[in-house]
């Protein structure tokens, strides 16, 4: 299946709706809030569950021989803000990342697609149980939102002593896990910015993450009609949604810095395919190739679901390159 963010649903091939929004409302039906929140808690538990193999698998010593290739691809690309001469170097590493992790690529990218899957059911039944909680009870939705806000601008703000007598209520880690529950419990949450497990930074995460993107790109392609990825070969492809809400999900268990290091690697990467097509900035029946315009897509996506900002995306991507894909 096929998940369409505009029409926030999974269509299979001939385009007829496997699971939309009519599902959940019929599923909270069936058994209740109570037991959408069931539901919900246990996706998060196979969320965690995966994670861990994640970080298990990423730290022992059976990693090290694919981890040589992605150090010796950041040094062929370094600096990450210039361009490359030409595509080699991404091309050379991403194939020999392929053959030495076998068997283990499909593993990895089964458990990114799950991990996405996990999030955008997640993300569904949290939609069902806040509209839910709109119509039952307004007036606790809206103290909950209120709550979320002023808490979440508490956290932000600088604050104005260090004496312990005048922290702000929002230090507190029991108000804020109890607060936290009522929270999820009226769908007034966004799984995909939950961190769910605490480790170490993994060694070369971003880069890793960008050569096994590197390894799907080539698989996919822009379909103008629905504005969204699509595999061009349906059988053995998975969803480019679901991949891109994992890859965000497990740059999200660390340092912001994990995230923005990815997207470096991706943006330098569409200006190394760009950079051959640079007439396009002067003429302007000149199209992009559709290797840029399925990479940039796949940017502009994973921005998208992480609530990444324009601003923070024009630091690796002139706007005029994402302006002007609009035009293919």
């Amino acid at each position: 299946t096929l998940y369409l963010f505009p029409l926030s649903g999974w269509f299979d091939p001939e385009g007829r709706e496997a699971v939309g929004l009519r599902m959940f409302s019929l599923l909270k039906d069936s058994v209740g809030v109570l037991g959408l929140s069931g539901i919900d808690r246990l996706l998060c538990f196979m969320t965690v569950h995966r994670l861990q193999i994640w970080v298990q698998a990423h730290c022992a010593s059976a990693a090290e021989p694919y981890l040589a290739i992605v150090q010796a691809f950041k040094a062929s690309v370094e600096p990450v803000s210039g361009l490359p001469e030409n595509l080699n170097g991404f091309v050379t590493s991403t194939e020999q990342l392929s053959r030495v992790m076998g068997p283990l690529l499909p593993t990895l990218l089964d458990t990114l697609t799950f991990l996405g899957q996990c999030q955008l059911l997640r993300r569904q039944i949290a939609v069902e149980v806040s509209s839910t909680c709109k119509l039952d009870s307004n007036s606790l939705s809206c103290a909950l939102e209120t709550i979320n806000d002023s808490m979440l601008r508490d956290v932000r703000s600088p604050p104005l002593s260090s004496s312990p007598s005048t922290a702000s209520p929002s230090s507190d880690p029991p108000l804020l896990a109890r607060v936290a529950e009522y929270l999820t419990a009226a769908g007034v949450h966004n799984p995909l910015a939950q961190i769910y497990i605490t480790s170490q930074p993994l060694k070369d995460l971003p880069p890793l993450l960008f050569l096994i993107t590197l390894t799907q790109l080539p698989k996919y392609g822009y379909d103008r009609h629905l504005s969204v990825i699509s595999p061009r070969v349906r059988k053995g492809t998975p969803d480019a949604c679901a991949l891109i809400v994992g890859i965000l999900t497990l740059l999200r268990q660390f340092h912001p810095s994990q995230t923005q290091s990815y997207m470096q690697y991706l943006s330098q990467y569409i200006r190394a395919v760009l950079q051959p097509n640079a007439p396009f900035l002067k003429d302007k029946n000149a199209a992009f190739s559709n290797e840029a315009v399925t990479a940039l897509c796949f940017l502009e996506d994973f921005a998208r679901y992480g609530d990444i900002s324009q601003e923070i995306l024009q630091m690796f991507l002139p706007s005029l390159v994402t302006d002007y894909k609009e035009l293919y």
